[in-house]
């Protein structure tokens, strides 16, 4: 299994359990740079495209070749199947990927956000 994370780079700033939970957090993140199957890309502050922050976008693909969307928004969330649409949020997807960093300018990136906690 092939994993890919995108992230914006604003949620790398933002203290959730305070400076320990979020160090501990990115140092997490850059554990998997040497992962064979995870790719995280970072989106920086100024790039990302509205929709990248309209909600979460999860793009799925079976083993038999079949495509599934998860959205989540506020206050919804719909798993959807139809081609068409899953088509259009993979094309949405893509762009949004396009935005971001690559791996290792990512890891750069949350490197020196780790660093200035």
């Amino acid at each position: 299994m092939l994993f890919s994370f995108t992230i914006y780079e604003a949620a790398l700033h933002t203290l959730i359990g305070g400076k320990e939970v979020m160090r501990g957090q990115l140092l997490r993140l850059l554990e998997l740079e040497h992962s064979r199957n995870i790719r995280t890309q970072v989106i920086p502050i100024g790039h990302a495209i509205p929709s990248a922050l309209s909600g979460s976008l999860v793009i799925m693909e079976t083993i038999n070749n079949e495509q599934y969307a998860y959205v989540e928004t506020h206050g919804t969330n719909a798993l959807h199947s139809d081609p068409c649409l899953v088509g259009e949020l993979s094309r949405r997807h893509a762009m949004i990927r396009a935005q971001a960093l690559n791996v290792q300018g990512s890891v750069r990136l949350i490197r020196k956000t780790m660093e200035q906690l």
